[in-house]
């Protein structure tokens, strides 16, 4: 019996498969996705990690090339996520594209993208997909948008970009043109993770393609690599499936392990000579053989901090209690799916094998639950990257779905009381970062970003503008509390003193600038003489990148003073256009012994000197309707007069 593995039949464990790979396993998915892109269906392969989607990817893309189908594919991780901007990002993906259809000699794809400044960073994508691919390239075109679960760890929401995607769908009904072009989405997500805002109508275009584990029919190939290690390769094939329930990685990994044994595989033994393999060179001390990693990626993913954890952890435990559940769309059992952990069959969720069955156990979910709601324990694991993000991603969930005061009530029992918390997940993530917190900036950060989730939510909408003013008055509380008051737990005393410190910082000052220009109210009396610039703010919209912004805010900062600046300068603009035709009808209906000729420098006397006064008298006439409030701080016959010059 020869141990040496066959060249032909080295399994590759983890990674995309190459394009000729001959362990490559061929399932009913890949039938339907190729059907599908040739029909010029919009489809989706959402599964969990290491099923095989990159490589089903590849095999399709081949086939359609054979076909004429134009292709190109956008792997959104090589695009980054840290420290990439909206632009950067849009025009990363056109570059992409650009290098993918064979366009990048035909058009300079920097000078195309900057002559179209004006436009939003989405709708250079939309342009150049419908008035450049659309239009160079005669022949059907296939767009494969990879790991898209990586647009979660951006800094900025991409609910545009999915909308676009489903825009070009929707175009095919009265633009023949896009019915050629067909878009493939590939990843760790659910549709209605794609688009995030409640307001907007969600992903639900396309056909999934329903990626299962390997069958022992599908997977006959895999056989004749373990042909050289026994008689009877097929048996050593079924008990491979029967430990890993076919799931891809698990069985590149068995089968290559198998091949490399030199211990003899008796006849009618095999199901017994696979047992030991899994047991010995996977289940035992897990952690340090789970290379490349798999079995660590599965637990990270359901420990993974936010709201829910301990949910799907309980959620398993029925699991595994019960045998199966009923399978639905709920949120939980969504994401226990995309796990990996179980899988749906029949209209039920289960174990997904006997391998995660064996680590991942009753004793095991007890352990974490137990780690998760101790009180003692949440502050001691260090922090992970996600973390702060956890506590973002909460914020901006409750803010779709609460009222300021429960907005505020819950943001004072986070922040200000610092215990109790209604999510327990949420709390130990504060805690942790608290815990573990070496510079005081880095929480000034943090929760002025918190801070700035909310009012970016608030200052939308006219009725909830108020809450602003209430959110700096809950924190201004919570820095009197930390002087009268301290609290016997270490790490709530710590917080108290970070949220006191924060109240000091630049970003607070900063932040309470913004009242004025939130709550902007054009009816105001002018000015008291000597008034200062911060209560006069919100009259300047030019100088809000200046003043209300600090070098390193947050995006949710940057995006919330653009929109302000550009509503109250457009509103500014439309009362101003309101009042001058208002005053100019004024001033002909005013006696004309009221209208001296003005002298040439008035209007420099007027820029030098505010107080200074035109001789003219502008009165109100009888028989004009309510008057208009005027919206500068120039009198009437100061405005008057700088119009006429």
């Amino acid at each position: 019996m020869n141990s040496e593995p066959s060249s032909a039949y080295d399994y590759q464990v983890g990674g995309c498969l190459p394009q000729d790979c001959q362990t490559y396993v061929k399932r009913q998915a890949d039938l339907d996705f190729y059907q599908g892109m040739m029909a010029g269906e919009f489809c989706y392969v959402l599964n969990s990690r290491q099923m095989g989607k990159s490589s089903l990817r590849v095999q399709t893309m081949q086939r359609l090339q054979s076909e004429g189908v134009a292709c190109a594919v956008v792997d959104l991780t090589s695009i980054g996520c840290r420290d990439i901007t909206p632009p950067q990002w849009y025009a990363s993906i056109i570059g992409t594209l650009a290098d993918g259809f064979n366009l990048s000699d035909k058009i300079d794809i920097v000078s195309w993208w900057c002559d179209r400044e004006i436009f939003s960073p989405v709708q250079r994508l939309d342009e150049f997909i419908g008035k450049v691919l659309l239009k160079e390239i005669p022949q059907n075109l296939a767009i494969f948008v990879d790991e898209i679960d990586s647009v979660k760890r951006l800094n900025f929401r991409v609910d545009d970009f999915f909308a676009l995607i489903k825009s070009c769908y929707n175009k095919r009904a009265d633009r023949p043109e896009y019915r050629r072009l067909a878009f493939a989405l590939l990843g760790v997500a659910t549709p209605s993770e794609l688009i995030q805002d409640a307001n907007r109508t969600p992903f639900d275009i396309g056909r999934a393609i329903d990626l299962t584990g390997f069958q022992l029919h599908e997977s006959l190939p895999l056989a004749k690599g373990l042909a050289r290690q026994t008689k009877n390769p097929l048996a050593i094939l079924k008990a491979i499936l029967d430990w890993t329930g076919g799931k891809p990685f698990l069985v590149q990994k068995l089968c290559k392990l198998a091949i490399g044994e030199n211990s003899p595989i008796r006849e009618g033994r095999e199901a017994q000579w696979v047992e030991e393999l899994v047991r010995s060179r996977i289940v035992e001390n897990w952690e340090s053989q789970d290379e490349p990693e798999h079995l660590r990626t599965i637990r990270e993913r359901l420990l993974h901090p936010n709201a829910s954890t301990v949910k799907l952890l309980k959620l398993y435990q029925q699991i595994l209690h019960q045998g199966e559940i009923p399978a639905d769309d709920s949120p939980e059992k969504m994401e226990l799916r995309l796990s990996g952990l179980v899988v749906k069959h029949q209209g039920k969720l289960k174990v997904y094998n006997r391998i995660y069955q064996l680590i991942f156990n009753q004793s095991w979910v007890h352990q974490e639950l137990e780690k998760l709601q101790d009180p003692e324990n949440k502050q001691m694991r260090e922090p992970t990257n996600s973390d702060e993000q956890l506590l973002y991603d909460h914020l901006l969930e409750l803010s779709k779905r609460k009222s300021p005061r429960e907005l505020l009530e819950r943001f004072n029992k986070l922040f200000i009381d610092g215990m109790g918390y209604p999510e327990s997940e949420v709390e130990a993530a504060l805690y942790r970062i608290i815990a573990f917190l070496n510079q005081e900036s880095k929480f000034n950060y943090f929760l002025n970003r918190c801070c700035y989730i909310l009012i970016n939510r608030w200052q939308a909408n006219p009725k909830y503008k108020e809450a602003v003013g209430d959110l700096v008055a809950l924190l201004d509380h919570g820095a009197w509390r930390y002087k009268q008051k301290a609290s016997p737990s270490r790490v709530v005393r710590r917080l108290h003193e970070l949220v006191y410190l924060f109240t000091q910082s630049d970003e607070y000052q900063i932040l309470k600038r913004l009242l004025p220009v939130v709550e902007i109210n054009y009816t105001l009396h002018h000015p008291e003489p000597n008034q200062p610039l911060s209560q006069l703010i919100y009259r300047y919209p030019y100088l809000y990148s200046h003043y209300l912004l600090p070098e390193d805010s947050s995006y949710e900062h940057r995006q919330m003073i653009r929109e302000i600046q550009e509503k109250n300068r457009q509103q500014f603009e439309n009362r101003l256009s309101e009042y001058i035709p208002y005053l100019l009808k004024r001033v002909q209906q005013a006696p004309k012994t009221n209208l001296p000729k003005p002298r040439s420098n008035s209007f420099g006397d007027l820029m030098l000197n505010p107080s200074y006064q035109p001789e003219i008298v502008i009165s109100q006439s009888a028989d004009m309707k309510q008057p208009l409030p005027n919206p500068t701080l120039l009198s009437d016959e100061q405005l008057y007069f700088a119009i006429k010059e």
